[in-house]
């Protein structure tokens, strides 16, 4: 028995890489589904061709092979330390 402040049954979703599990009731929800659907199909993509352009230009660069891009900062590999520090 429902009463009259009950709320609304609510979808369940399966948020397991965004699918959900109920089936879309109207065209609105459907075109919406579609769209993040077609948005993560373009993300991925655009992750995948920019993981492989990391890996090209780490074999270009070789191993061991040090850029102006990789220079951050110097860090002193020795300290001197004097006695009159304290």
């Amino acid at each position: 028995m429902a009463s009259a402040g009950a709320r609304p049954e609510t979808k369940l979703t399966d948020n397991i890489e965004g699918v959900e599990a109920s089936a879309p009731t109207t065209a609105d929800e459907y075109a919406r589904m579609e769209r993040k659907r077609r948005l993560r199909r373009l993300l991925l993509l655009a992750l995948k061709k920019r993981a492989e352009e990391l890996e090209a230009e780490e074999k270009a660069r070789g191993e061991g092979a040090v850029t102006h891009a990789d220079v951050r900062f110097e860090i002193p590999t020795e300290t001197k330390v004097s006695s009159t520090d304290t």
